[in-house]
């Protein structure tokens, strides 16, 4: 039996389709399909419980990859995790905002209990920031318009944003 589409769901669909992207394999650089090897358990720290709540994850494999001798699998993290990490990377941002004596304060935000740990996690996140400062820049230096030129001046110059690049140079 055949089902009738309602035009709503036939102009939810359109709006989906319209923002598909087909991209290439990350392991191959090919378009082909993707195919899924595993669905391990991944930790991720719960920062209220302090425990790890476990997620699972996709683990694609790629043929072509293998064949070529290359590395032929590859785990797809969500945004929030950093591979070989359990503090999600949300929240090491978040720990940034705090004063870096805080150590208690950035403990209870990460969901740590050793102060190493936070003060390693703070570390990680100025490397981020400062790496993301640099990317900002390097593409705002590639503008050579007047127009783009006027904008840049204008970030560049506004005090909060060179002041927040100050502290994480």
């Amino acid at each position: 039996m055949v089902q009738k589409l309602s035009i709503h769901y036939k102009i939810s669909l359109a709006k989906r389709m319209k923002n598909f992207k087909i991209n290439s394999c990350p392991l191959c650089g090919k378009i082909h399909s993707l195919q899924i090897h595993s669905y391990p358990k991944r930790g991720s720290r719960d920062p209220g419980t302090g425990e790890n709540a476990w997620l699972k994850i996709i683990v694609m494999i790629c043929k072509g990859a293998e064949k070529l001798g290359k590395k032929y699998t590859k785990r797809l993290l969500p945004d929030f995790l950093l591979p070989y990490r359990v503090i999600r990377s949300d929240k090491t941002l978040e720990a940034q905002q705090e004063d870096p004596g805080e150590f208690e304060k950035v403990c209870s935000i990460l969901g740590c209990m050793d102060l190493r740990t936070a003060r390693k996690y703070l570390e990680y996140g100025k490397k981020a920031i400062k790496k993301a400062f640099l990317a900002i820049a390097e593409r705002l230096s590639h503008f050579s318009s007047p127009l783009y030129q006027k904008r840049r001046n204008e970030l560049v110059t506004n005090s909060r944003f060179t002041g927040n690049i100050r502290n994480y140079l």
